[in-house]
């Protein structure tokens, strides 16, 4: 609680870092808002959201939710996320705020009551995604539902599946940056397969998931609902759709598509091809640092001085530390990578990135360079060149043995027949 509140901004700081920096935030803010709520309310919201103006109330901090990232950069969707997520408000005009803080409080009195009854309990888990079943303990009993909100926007579909795969029998994914586009048929189709790299029902019984719910809503949300379901196809024909599903997730030149396959692809992949996983990291070399996480990971770090601005340029290009032969002139072309690693964090306050690399990573590539960089047809270096014998070894990163293959309780990655095309 003491760090939850030590991380919130003054609401004068807030609204400065609105105004000088993101200029374009607010009209956006208010237009996605008002989807939520009804033109009518643009006043009310204008007054919410450029002045934190509340009806009889003094707004003094604000919530860290409105912040994204490790940079705390301002997030358009601050404004309509709480409009979404308290159900529509059938509001006078004049009186929509006073209903969304009456409707909260109304929220919060029946989970206050739930939670000291013991109808509810709530566990907050500080920890990577991955570590969620091993921070659970053993024996990990499935969750009903699993709810992953839309992180799929930002790391992808197959990713979001993967890891709702291992928490629940049900796995709900929304896509926020998608939008009204979904809405034919024909398009989610098109956006399915440019995501998995094949047709629905093939990645559908490759990972022995079944969707069962899709609807995209008034304000623009696309919603999916999946459930475990028996794999019906012979082995051969699932090695044929997992060497297809690994080529397409191997491969670290790709157009970027919001909401489709962005971080930790090789892992996701190597998750799902069985016994072919050897024949994979023959196949496809650049993604063999990744896929070799399974055997265990460290967490390294590095100072770097990463340029800004052409990050900013490439702003929904998938971030990644790419590792190369020779160094990279920043705002070039890598041409040839030796390998890709997608989980990465950048810290623009401390001018450092943090990423996983396998066991004896450093020692393998230790006359190699490692540069920031973002991912689309080319990769593009972000910074200077960091020989990987000078990485520092922060410890032991996140475990991803319960995701590899041969796991036979859990259809993502199942028993795969050694089979191969």
């Amino acid at each position: 609680v003491d760090a939850w509140v030590g991380a919130t901004l003054s609401a004068d700081d807030l609204l400065d870092i609105l105004s000088r920096h993101r200029a374009d935030l607010l009209p956006q803010a208010v237009a996605l808002t008002c989807r939520a709520t009804g033109q009518q309310h643009q006043s009310e919201v204008t007054s919410y959201l450029e002045k934190l103006r509340f009806p009889g109330r003094q707004v003094d901090h604000c919530n860290p939710t409105l912040l994204e990232g490790a940079g705390l950069r301002p997030s358009m969707y601050f404004s309509s996320s709480i409009f979404r997520a308290v159900g529509p408000l059938n509001a006078d005009v004049g009186n929509l705020v006073p209903l969304l803080l009456s409707r909260v409080g109304e929220l919060v009195t029946v989970v206050g009551e739930a939670l000291r009854s013991g109808r509810v309990t709530c566990s907050l888990i500080c920890s990577d995604a991955f570590d969620v079943p091993a921070k659970l303990g053993t024996p990990f009993d499935l969750a009903d539902v699993v709810d992953l909100s839309n992180i799929a926007d930002y790391v992808g579909l197959p990713n979001t599946l993967l890891l709702g795969a291992r928490l629940g029998t049900v796995i709900r994914a929304q896509f926020m940056q998608k939008g009204l586009e979904l809405k034919p048929q024909s398009a989610r189709s098109a956006f399915f397969k440019s995501s998995f790299g094949m047709e629905l029902e093939e990645f559908q019984d490759l990972v022995g998931l079944r969707m069962r719910h899709q609807d995209v809503c008034d304000t623009g949300t696309f919603w999916t609902e999946w459930e475990r379901a028996p794999r019906m196809q012979p082995p051969c024909r699932r090695a044929l759709a997992a060497m297809t599903f690994a080529k397409h997730m191997c491969e670290p030149k790709r157009a970027f598509v919001a909401g489709g396959s962005a971080a930790g692809t090789a892992i996701t992949a190597a998750a799902l091809v069985g016994p072919l996983f050897d024949k994979i990291v023959s196949a496809y070399a650049v993604a063999e640092d990744e896929m070799r996480l399974f055997d265990g990971s460290r967490m390294v770090r590095c100072a770097v001085d990463g340029d800004v601005f052409k990050a900013r340029l490439h702003e929904w290009c998938p971030l990644v530390v790419a590792i190369a032969e020779q160094p990279t002139v920043v705002g070039e072309e890598i041409a040839a990578p030796v390998s890709v690693l997608h989980f990465v964090q950048w810290s623009l306050a401390d001018e450092e990135v943090v990423f996983l690399v396998p066991k004896g990573f450093c020692e393998r590539r230790a006359n190699m360079f490692a540069m920031l960089a973002c991912t689309s047809e080319v990769i593009t270096c972000l910074s200077g060149a960091v020989r990987i014998s000078e990485l520092e070894d922060v410890g032991a990163g996140p475990c991803f043995a319960g995701f590899a293959m041969g796991d036979s309780s859990l259809p993502c990655g199942g028993a795969l027949e050694a089979s191969s095309p």
